[in-house]
């Protein structure tokens, strides 16, 4: 039975205009019949280059920089389509991935597999989804999902770990395999962010993540010493 597509997604991308492939990212996705409309939000308006002509661009200029996990918010709620991409504004991907995105189930949010970025673009692989979400090896560079499904991602964690929240809060992660360029992290990945960075990671681990307490890290870090020193005791 064959699978009922998905409306063209909103496509969401916060930028700081950087990345020098950012304009031949938005010519592709304007000439995407997969794509509604390009939301970008843009955060440093003093460096936007002069545009071509973008059917689908959508600007939304605050005036300042908002930083990438508020942009995401900002740009889900101006979003027009129900299927939803959050998309990095350093990355190229595969022709045939939002096509195949429209015949998957959106209920969970999907992000990529890390095998992905070492995939040519221009002989992509068949896309193929997989459960689970490589959150430290750039699962969020590119993510799908319902739009009526968003958790809003805590306004005090600016740049790093909002695909965290997004995987935690939303369910049931699953990556996609497909072909995607990228030099990763061109603006978020500058000294400048550091100090915000730093303070988004002790936000995460300490207030935000549900992960394994820091008594139950340590418990199974001494289950391992025991295990290699066979010796056998409940901890």
């Amino acid at each position: 039975m064959k699978r009922k597509k998905h409306p063209p997604f909103s496509v969401i991308i916060p930028t700081l205009w950087r990345p020098n492939t950012f304009i031949q990212l938005l010519q592709q996705l304007d000439a995407s019949n997969d794509v509604m409309e390009v939301v970008v939000i843009d955060n440093a308006r003093d460096k936007r280059p002069a545009l071509p002509e973008l059917e689908k661009l959508r600007l939304s200029d605050q005036g300042e920089n908002l930083y990438v996990n508020p942009s995401w918010n900002l740009g889900v709620s101006l979003a027009k389509s129900t299927a939803v991409c959050l998309c990095n504004d350093d990355v190229l991907i595969a022709d045939n991935l939002l096509r195949f995105m429209r015949t998957q189930s959106l209920r969970r949010i999907t992000g990529l597999d890390p095998w992905s970025y070492s995939q040519p673009i221009d002989d992509p692989p068949t896309p193929k989804v997989k459960r689970g979400a490589a959150i430290k090896h750039n699962w969020g560079s590119v993510l799908f999902f319902e739009r009526s499904r968003y958790k809003p991602i805590p306004s005090a964690l600016k740049i790093w770990w909002g695909d965290a929240w997004l995987a935690q809060e939303m369910g049931s992660p699953q990556m996609v395999q497909t072909a995607v360029e990228t030099k990763h992290s061109e603006s978020a990945g500058s000294p400048e962010f550091d100090t915000i960075t730093k303070a988004d990671t002790g936000l995460w681990r300490n207030k935000f993540s549900r992960g394994p307490s820091t008594l139950q890290r340590l418990a199974r870090l001494v289950r391992r010493a025991l295990r290699k020193l066979n010796i056998s005791h409940r901890v």
